[in-house]
């Protein structure tokens, strides 16, 4: 019998106290998973010169993978595919998502515009007076 609670006891230590597959995954409203890219819309303003779109280029893929650890990678293929590591930070109280290239140590915080099991919308907008320029763009990412 004791034999069997020691057993017993060494089974539970070692199952039972394993670490979640989402530690550290805690709060992070719904962001961690593959997200792909289904449709863009927006505007670009150079000057005077206003270009708009209401879809994604065709051919155009985009897809975010958003691993535990804040850690993952964008992959994207525009005629050529590419792919880099990135570091994120979501913060769901004040809906931003700042996404940082591992390699080029770029940083683009987007508005969450809308985040739910299946959809996530993400909003890019940067002004530079200075040039008179504008840009604008709202992706929508569905789940995989």
């Amino acid at each position: 019998m004791k034999s069997l609670f020691i057993t017993l006891a060494v089974c539970f230590c070692l199952f039972g106290c394993s670490k979640s597959d989402n530690e550290g995954c805690k709060d992070t409203g719904g962001i961690v998973g593959t997200w792909e890219l289904t449709n863009e819309k927006g505007y670009e303003i150079d000057g005077t010169r206003r270009d708009e779109w209401t879809e994604k280029e065709e051919g155009y893929t985009a897809t975010y993978v958003f691993d535990c650890g804040n850690t993952g990678h964008y992959k994207f293929n525009d005629g050529v595919a590419g792919q880099y590591s990135i570091r994120w930070k979501y913060d769901s109280k004040e809906k931003t998502l700042e996404v940082t290239s591992v390699e080029a140590g770029d940083v683009t915080v987007y508005e969450v515009k809308a985040i739910s099991s299946t959809a996530l919308v993400l909003v890019e907008h940067s002004v530079q007076p200075e040039y008179e320029y504008e840009y604008h763009n709202e992706s929508t990412y569905r789940k995989k």
